[in-house]
């Protein structure tokens, strides 16, 4: 497994995004239901997926250790989906931070 690589199931392999998914990014925030859905983000060129990429996912990681990943079927070497944030180690990444009365 890549150092990438977050996690991976018979079919799907999760993974950190780099500068060279700028195509897909570009693809997928400009897609109309990703705009009409999730909104706008302003990326119109591949040099602005690249910039959305490091300054939004890669940075992240570096700052948390967690960041949007991306989901491709293994099978294919195309990337099909992105996930949101979450901690390694496991799939229920946020805890509600209760205070003890």
């Amino acid at each position: 497994m890549s150092a990438d690589v977050i996690a991976e199931t018979e079919r799907l392999r999760l993974r950190r995004l780099t500068a060279d998914d700028a195509p897909f990014i570009l693809e997928l925030l400009n897609d109309p239901d990703f705009l009409r859905n999730i909104g706008d983000r302003g990326v119109r060129t591949e040099a602005d997926a690249r910039g959305y990429i490091l300054d939004g996912p890669v940075a992240s990681y570096e700052r948390h250790g967690f960041g949007l990943y991306l989901v491709g079927v293994r099978r294919f070497p195309v990337p099909t989906s992105v996930s949101p944030s979450c901690r390694p180690g496991g799939a229920g990444a946020t805890r509600s931070r209760r205070r003890k009365r």
